[in-house]
């Protein structure tokens, strides 16, 4: 990869509607929140290197784990030798599989925290929900047979989870 960007971007809107009284109307409050990280092409603080888009299909009460150490396909179709910093990702869960997933906790045996706070930590996403997305401008240290394992549980013990990971980081 020798240029480009990762974007990832989200917004909430909250609408409601409060009954009125005899001397009051209806009452109406509407609030959107968004925000939005690039991360530039480099390997300095906010920047990135390579992509690494992954879907996966994970059986029912599965795990899958991902080894950001080793060897990688960026988006391009290259082997990459794994990452040093993991500096954003995306995780979707496809709707219309999986109950849900649960991403994190202690069961690989080198999990990376991400920004999940600790080790152990873990983070669930419902079919249909909206992704789990992480950005950090210093990145998350990927150390070979210390911190480099993200694993990915399928919590639906009939339907099969199709999951799309995308890791942008500094290889």
């Amino acid at each position: 990869m020798i240029g480009g960007t990762f974007n990832q971007s989200g917004s909430v809107g909250i609408n409601g509607t409060a009954a009125g009284t005899a001397f009051l109307p209806n009452q109406t409050s509407a609030n959107t929140q968004s925000g939005s990280s690039t991360l530039a092409f480099g390997t300095s603080s906010g920047q990135m290197n390579t992509i690494v888009p992954i879907t996966y299909t994970i059986a029912a009460s599965g795990t899958q784990d991902i080894t950001l150490s080793g060897s990688l396909t960026d988006m391009f179709g290259a082997t990459v030798a794994g990452l040093s910093t993991v500096k954003g990702y995306t995780i979707i869960l496809a709707a219309g599989g999986a109950s849900s997933i649960t991403i994190g906790g202690t069961g690989p045996t080198h999990p990376i925290a991400l920004n999940f706070g600790a080790v152990g930590n873990t983070w669930s996403i419902n079919s249909g929900g909206p992704p789990l997305s992480g950005w950090s401008a210093a990145g998350f240290t990927v150390a070979s047979g210390t911190s480099d394992t993200v694993r990915i549980t399928n919590n639906d013990s009939s339907n099969a989870a199709v999951v799309t990971v995308v890791f942008a980081g500094v290889h």
